[in-house]
């Protein structure tokens, strides 16, 4: 038997190329973006003190790449001036939903191997106090990037505190810039008007890509990630007009013509429109798992009930029909069933997030108002990602119920 390696037909060049973390050498299709990026930095090139930048955009339209490329060519333009170079600290708030969070994920980035800050219990001036300490010992110029800042939602003490720390005495010889990217339109509205007037001094806005501009994205890419004649146009021409219609995502297109070029090579070597459309089915199967993964306990239970009543009645189901079910997997995984009232909340949360669909019924006053659930996922894929809750056989099921 041969090497199974050797019998794979290899489409990529550099499959990196393809990465969510490949730092292109050029950026496409953000010239305005880049002009006012470079308009809001302009004053550090002159030694004078930072602006406080906001970014929003849906995700994967080049807010995070394009903020890297230009503290990048920034701290170039002052290496070739003789200028002192910029620090960059760079937060991911993404599971951060505190102001104190977030400030203690800085102290403890800066001080590496120091002593750490507990996650909780101090006070906020504590930590605050402590980061004052960590930012003066680098002293210079500072700038902080905040990532996915809407994670915090309307706790921003932080924001507030940072870009005042040089005026209100907290900072002497060091100037601190702050860049708040976020995925939400709506997070600004969410912020004290105190801290709009800091944090939103420059505000640069990122639209969605047009299929147009996801095709000269994805030839780019292509052309560095991919062996030639392994792809044509009308795959690049697929996955932009797929993206577009979606998400607008250069993130997305990108995927999807990774996705497809693994499953090219363990095939015949090319990818062809019909592998992107099964690539798009292995995408949204993927995040879809990860979200199941994301449900409460309960939440859990309720979809593995719900998928399992979907199947066994080849529809939708009342609520106390899940909830005798629901109860019953509880109780045979060690686990405490809510009440009846809780399960339909999470009943209508499955609704809200596309895992079920809800159905409003009204018979008049001899049938009343009720509601019933579908499950939108087979009862298998559930099971595939629930390992850790079992499914009794269906003989033993029935004897229970």
């Amino acid at each position: 038997m041969g090497n199974p390696f050797e019998e794979l037909n290899e489409v990529f060049v550099n499959r990196d190329v393809l990465n969510e973390e490949y730092q292109p050498d050029e950026i496409l299709e953000r010239e305005e973006e880049k002009q006012a990026y470079a308009g809001a930095l302009r004053p550090i090139t002159k030694q004078n003190a930072p602006n406080n930048i906001f970014l929003y955009g849906k995700t994967g339209v080049g807010k995070t790449v394009v903020t890297k490329y230009m503290l990048r060519k920034l701290n170039e333009q002052l290496a070739a001036e003789e200028a002192d170079e910029v620090t960059t600290i760079w937060q991911n708030c993404r599971s951060l939903t505190s102001s104190y969070q977030v400030a203690v994920g800085l102290v403890n980035q800066l001080r590496e191997t120091g002593e750490q800050l507990p996650d909780t219990g101090l006070p906020s001036q504590t930590v605050y106090r402590s980061l004052y300490e960590e930012l003066e010992a680098i002293g210079g110029t500072i700038l902080i990037v905040l990532d996915e800042i809407d994670a915090i939602g309307s706790d921003d003490d932080l924001l507030y505190e940072l870009p005042r720390a040089r005026a209100n005495g907290k900072l002497e010889g060091t100037r601190v810039g702050v860049i708040g990217i976020s995925n939400d339109y709506r997070f600004r509205e969410q912020l004290s008007p105190q801290v709009k007037d800091t944090l939103c001094e420059k505000e640069i806005t990122f639209s969605p890509y047009d299929a147009t501009e996801l095709r000269t994205i994805l030839t780019h890419r292509a052309e560095r990630a991919l062996v030639e004649d392994t792809y044509d146009a009308a795959v690049i021409n697929q996955c932009a007009a797929l993206a577009a219609k979606d998400s607008g995502s250069a993130r997305q297109a990108i995927e999807l013509l990774r996705e497809g070029g693994d499953i090219a090579t363990e095939r015949d070597g090319v990818i062809t429109e019909q592998i992107i459309a099964e690539a798009q089915k292995n995408i949204e199967r993927g995040k879809i798992k990860d979200a199941i993964k994301d449900l409460t306990v309960h939440g859990k239970h309720a979809l593995l009930a719900l998928s399992q009543l979907t199947e066994d009645t080849g529809g939708d189901v009342r609520t106390k029909e899940v909830y005798q079910f629901y109860e019953y997997l509880c109780e045979y995984n060690g686990t405490d069933p809510l009440v009846s009232d809780r399960l339909r909340d999470q009943l209508d949360d499955l609704a809200m997030l596309g895992f079920a669909s809800k159905y409003e019924h009204n018979e008049g006053r001899r049938g009343g108002r009720y509601n019933t659930y579908e499950s939108n996922q087979a009862v298998g894929v559930v099971q595939d990602v629930l390992v850790d809750i079992e499914l009794p056989d269906e003989r033993y099921r029935q004897q229970t119920l």
